[in-house]
């Protein structure tokens, strides 16, 4: 279980050390957003975590922040507000109350605030707890305790249901869709796209299963293009992606307003991650597993290639005039390059 030592200066100065070049609040937010997790858990709510924390505590590769609770229940408990209300009295959160913020009509979606009073400056904070209600349907899940190097934690551990790598993966490449079913350009969300493609990027290393990721992004896909009325089938949706992930490797010669807001992204999501940055090169490296991992689900493929060392690219050239221009990147990036011949191999190319 998650120590109230967790919750104090000391251990958030403890924890900054090794984070000396993140936002105190962004650890400290992420910090409390776990200890909600927690109480959820020890207060018997049966749910799926699915949210970008669920990556913190399902990879060690994972090494970004996250400051929102995402989880999934079939229905509305008839007791959701009691279990609420007996977080709160437990001295850890001081309230909490509906956030009535706008949803899309047909997602079943409800938001809530929990508040404390921060130990940087006493003012009060908020983690949002988002809500989705709906069938868990066949996602491929997982029990995992509630550990990270944010937290303390002691005996006994407190485990939750995530889902896989490969079916998150395949729930991610939804989100990264911003003209179908991702985060749209057109709401100053840039930093939310760029989250969901570094997710991607890590997502992708330790993918296992693509029969698991298509079948993940399907029931995803279809249920989003539901709740937003679109007539659209999973071949757009993925072309999107794709097209969105060209959109950074061609570095502003392709859409330049959206390459644009996808920059304005890479330059906000700095704070997020642990002790790095992301830059415009890691970023096309992302973009590329992306346009892959897109291509072998276009082409019903089940086998996939992975990079290995930088000697597998030396013979590689990609010969389609249309593609062509995609050869820049061998020198200055082999991995992006493996994975950017292989999704234009895939296209014909």
């Amino acid at each position: 279980m998650i120590t109230r030592n967790s919750a104090t200066k000391e251990w958030l100065d403890t924890v900054m050390k090794s984070y000396k070049r993140n936002d105190p609040g962004i650890v400290e937010k992420t910090i409390m957003a776990l200890t909600l997790l927690e109480q959820l858990s020890v207060e018997g709510l049966d749910f799926i975590f699915k949210g970008e924390i669920s990556l913190m505590l399902l990879l060690d590769s994972h090494n970004r922040f996250s400051l929102d609770i995402d989880i999934l229940l079939p229905d509305k408990p008839k007791n959701l507000e009691d279990i609420f209300n007996r977080i709160c009295s437990n001295g850890m959160f001081k309230s909490w109350s509906e956030d009535k913020r706008k949803t899309p009509s047909n997602v079943p979606k409800v938001h809530y605030g929990f508040v404390w009073n921060s130990t940087i400056d006493g003012t009060e904070r908020t983690v949002l707890l988002d809500i989705l209600f709906q069938e868990t349907g066949n996602r491929e899940l997982l029990k995992i305790p509630i550990k990270h190097r944010v937290i303390e934690t002691v005996p006994p551990e407190v485990p939750v249901k995530v889902q896989s790598v490969d079916s998150l993966l395949g729930d991610k490449l939804t989100a990264f869709a911003p003209n179908t079913t991702g985060i749209p350009y057109a709401v100053e969300k840039e930093v939310e796209i760029i989250k969901q493609l570094f997710d991607l990027g890590i997502l992708f290393d330790e993918l296992n299963n693509l029969n698991s990721v298509h079948t993940s992004f399907t029931q995803n896909c279809l249920q989003e293009l539901s709740y937003r009325q679109l007539r659209l089938n999973e071949e757009v949706v993925l072309n999107d992606c794709f097209d969105t992930a060209l959109t950074l490797v061609y570095k502003g010669a392709y859409k330049t307003e959206n390459f644009s807001r996808l920059m304005k992204g890479i330059r906000g999501f700095k704070n997020f991650v642990f002790n790095s940055s992301y830059s415009q090169e890691d970023a096309i490296r992302s973009a590329a597993k992306v346009m892959y991992l897109v291509q072998t689900i276009l082409s019903g493929k089940d086998k996939y290639e992975k990079f290995e060392t930088p000697e597998v690219v030396r013979e590689l050239t990609i010969n389609d005039p249309k593609w062509s221009k995609l050869n820049k990147i061998k020198k200055t990036d082999p991995e992006a390059f493996f994975y950017l011949f292989n999704a234009v191999k895939l296209l014909g190319g």
